[in-house]
């Protein structure tokens, strides 16, 4: 901890000691990305981006299952259907619903091949995609 207070110190030395410390941070980064301490700053930004984007599709693709769901048993319990049919109204709904999955994992696999793609040995990649 007193190391990285570097109150009293120089710019220079106080410079140094930042980018020392950001180096390894980055290099530990890295290396727990299967990178071998060879990522930049710009890839671990790229790499922070697009997990964060196939985090979120993920999320949006259950959150959309769970509406589509919620719709069926809203339809059943009701018991507002025409020989065991929903109304045009909930199959509009459902069909929407669908449509919107099918966008949402698009966009989840995009995210995902790209990383595996460039991060195939990171476990957090693996993990993330497994769950998916």
């Amino acid at each position: 901890k007193k190391i990285r207070d570097n109150k009293g110190l120089r710019l220079d030395i106080a410079f140094h000691l930042y980018a020392v410390i950001r180096r390894a941070k980055q290099d530990s980064v890295s290396s727990s990305l299967g990178q071998n301490g060879s990522l930049s700053a710009v890839n671990l930004m790229e790499f922070d981006s697009k997990m964060s984007t196939a985090r979120k599709s993920h999320q949006h693709c259950l959150a959309v299952m769970k509406k589509f769901w919620h719709l069926v048993l809203k339809e059943e319990k009701s018991g507002s259907t025409e020989y065991g049919r929903p109304s045009p109204d909930v199959i509009e709904e459902m069909v929407e619903s669908v449509r919107e999955y099918e966008l949402a994992v698009w966009n989840a696999k995009s995210e995902y091949a790209w990383l595996m793609e460039n991060f195939s040995s990171s476990t957090a990649v693996i993990l993330s995609y497994a769950h998916f």
